[in-house]
């Protein structure tokens, strides 16, 4: 008797997680199951309907996907499989005997989904991710590397910078007092009378003092984030002060005062006062002046400073040929690292000067 023809097999009932699949539709037309992953605990009733009552048959299943051959149902109990995510099929047999060729009478499909962190899409974004992360860090590890070698530059170029700065400022204040030492060195050669040799003495004692003081005052100075106006003048008037023991000759004098309130850059002011210094050394060595006037103004936020002479004035061509050419420049140099204008004018017999505007 061909049984697969005479006998008819019912799914009966089907349960996830101990409860009716809920398809909406009678056990025995369920054809198709799609679960999430957590639903997955799955269990079986079914039943052979035919000529013969259906304790009589013998029950056999197969779910393919988890069992390799025909498992048989003994008193067609209950079916239950814990089931991982992919697909399977539930293969469902029912005749006369046990049949391990069987060919299935009714199969359901059964589909569980893997959790999102196990899907294709979502192991792709994070490999994406993990790539992305990992340029990341490559990236910022490569300008971090590159920042610290700019900055390595960068730290040697302000060195370089700062002990160019140095060496100008050690010329303009120090290169002042140390040429009046040598001025008076060669007075001291000439000298024959004792109570002038002994003057000229002392005046090389408080002009090797003044190299000290300068030189303090130069490292005082490198310390400071910034400067007032006023700071700058007190400084010049302590520059200018001490000259007039070892030029006697030439009057000195500082009009106008500075303000407290304006606040300027330690390297701006420092230009500034440097440039000063170089103006006053330059009229001492080169102008023959009897007179230097240093002159400060303020018109709101602009600092005006002049130094001027009665001395021989020159022209450029008589600058090179004297062999100055080195303070003029260090002046221009220094007024266009501060980002001021720096206004020279002279003319030969009506003196010199210089204008620095801040």
């Amino acid at each position: 008797t061909n049984y697969s023809e005479q006998v008819r097999l019912l799914l009966t009932r089907v349960r996830v997680n101990n409860e009716d699949a809920g398809t909406g539709e009678a056990a025995w037309s369920i054809s198709k199951l799609s679960l999430p992953h957590h639903k997955n605990f799955l269990a079986f009733d079914f039943v052979a309907m035919g000529n013969n009552n259906p304790g009589q048959y013998i029950y056999q299943y197969k779910m393919e996907g988890v069992d390799d051959e025909w498992v048989l149902n003994e008193d067609a109990q209950t079916v239950r499989y814990n089931l991982q995510p992919g697909e399977y099929t539930f293969k469902m047999y029912a005749g006369r005997y046990f049949d391990k060729d069987a060919l299935p009478m009714k199969q359901l499909f059964i589909s569980i989904h893997p959790p999102f962190y196990r899907t294709w899409w979502f192991v792709a974004a994070m490999l994406v991710l993990i790539v992305g992360l990992l340029a990341f860090f490559i990236n910022q590890f490569n300008k971090a590397r590159y920042r610290r070698k700019v900055e390595g530059l960068n730290a040697a170029h302000r060195l370089q910078v700062e002990r160019e700065r140095i060496s100008r400022d050690l010329h303009d204040s120090i290169g002042a007092y140390a040429n009046a030492v040598l001025y008076s060195t060669q007075l001291l050669e000439e000298e024959k009378e004792e109570q002038s040799r002994l003057n000229l003495m002392m005046e090389l004692k408080f002009a090797s003092k003044d190299i000290i003081t300068s030189l303090r005052e130069t490292i005082w100075a490198l310390k400071k984030d910034s400067y007032t106006t006023q700071d700058c003048i007190l400084r010049i008037r302590n520059f200018v002060q001490p000259l007039s023991r070892h030029y006697p000759h030439i009057q000195f004098s500082i009009e106008g005062e500075g303000s407290s309130n304006h606040q300027l850059h330690y390297g701006t002011a420092l230009h500034v006062v440097r440039i000063i210094q170089e103006a006053v050394t330059n009229a001492i060595k080169h102008s023959k002046t009897t007179a230097i006037t240093i002159t400060s103004s303020e018109e709101g936020k602009r600092w005006r400073l002049q130094v001027s002479d009665n001395g021989i004035g020159f022209t450029e061509t008589d600058m090179q040929d004297s062999g100055n050419q080195y303070g003029l420049g260090n002046m221009k140099e220094r007024a266009a690292e501060a980002g001021f204008a720096l206004e020279i004018s002279s003319a030969p017999g009506r003196g010199s000067s210089f204008v620095i505007t801040v």
